[in-house]
């Protein structure tokens, strides 16, 4: 991962910007009470996303999914249903609540329960643009994922086309032969 780093991070763009996932819960006209039982809801949805991630029970792309999940089902922003709860901004752009929760994440973790004007949240860090290795770990996982299934398929298609040269491929349909097909001529 270090050395897919040095060779791609002239890539990077780097600047003050995050992404991530918020997910609001409105506290307007609620108790003391009831606030207070949405700050325990919320820490709790963030327990379960972060012991999922620790037990590596889900790698991170999908732990933003299941994070995702919950805040179209749960969020009271209006916005959350389309947009998944996600978001690009820099940290000092939501007030200083929202940048003393969020300033010391690393990319994956889910803050701690911030107020808003209207509402508590918590915030999950899927990207920060600072040019360093940590911050970017889960996207070159990604990619050295996706690289190493690229070239699984692409060891399967050779082995298949060394086999479709002995055995003659038949194909349901007598007029498919496109150019990728197993056995086709290069």
């Amino acid at each position: 991962m270090q050395a897919y780093w040095e060779l791609n991070k002239h890539k990077v763009s780097v600047n003050d910007s995050i992404s991530g996932i918020r997910l609001f819960i409105s506290t307007k006209g609620k108790s003391a009470q009831d606030i207070a039982d949405t700050k325990d809801m919320l820490k709790g949805v963030a327990a379960q996303i972060r012991s999922s991630i620790r037990a590596k029970k889900l790698p991170f792309n999908y732990a933003v999914q299941a994070f995702a999940q919950q805040v179209v089902q749960s969020s009271d922003d209006p916005n959350a249903k389309k947009t998944g709860g996600m978001m690009m901004t820099s940290i000092k752009a939501h007030g200083a609540a929202f940048e003393k929760a969020v300033s010391k994440l690393k990319v994956g973790d889910i803050s701690d329960v911030y107020a808003e004007k209207d509402g508590v949240c918590i915030f999950m860090l899927t990207g920060r643009n600072d040019g360093k290795f940590e911050s970017y770990k889960p996207q070159i996982e990604n990619a050295l994922r996706m690289q190493a299934e690229q070239e699984r398929q692409a060891q399967l298609k050779a082995y298949l086309d060394e086999l479709g040269k002995t055995y003659k491929v038949q194909y349901l349909d007598k007029k498919y032969e496109p150019p990728q097909a197993i056995g086709a001529a290069k």
